[in-house]
């Protein structure tokens, strides 16, 4: 099985007093893929560092490698995707 996870699901993985917590360290648990988009890491060290400390952002860089979470980059495809789709909601033709 494979899941695509967002920035709140690590928050709550990392963040033991989330009210999601429990329910996302079960699902980490389970044997399946867990794929990060690169899009999400910025997001993560913002809130990391906002709600806690700028260690925190060193620890879970360092987790990551460790970690069942895939990090997936941005491919030149995606981006013209997005930039397409963008367009599409400025009412802008593409």
């Amino acid at each position: 099985m494979r899941a695509v996870v967002d920035t709140g699901f690590v928050i709550a993985l990392i963040n033991r007093s989330d009210k999601y917590h429990q329910q996302v360290a079960s699902a980490y648990k389970q044997p399946s893929e867990i794929i990060l988009p690169q899009t999400t890491l910025a997001e993560i060290a913002y809130l990391l560092q906002s709600r806690a400390e700028q260690l925190a952002v060193v620890r879970f860089i360092e987790f990551l490698p460790s970690s069942k979470l895939k990090v997936l980059p941005l491919t030149d495809e995606d981006l013209q995707l997005a930039g397409a789709y963008l367009a599409t909601i400025c009412g802008q033709p593409h």
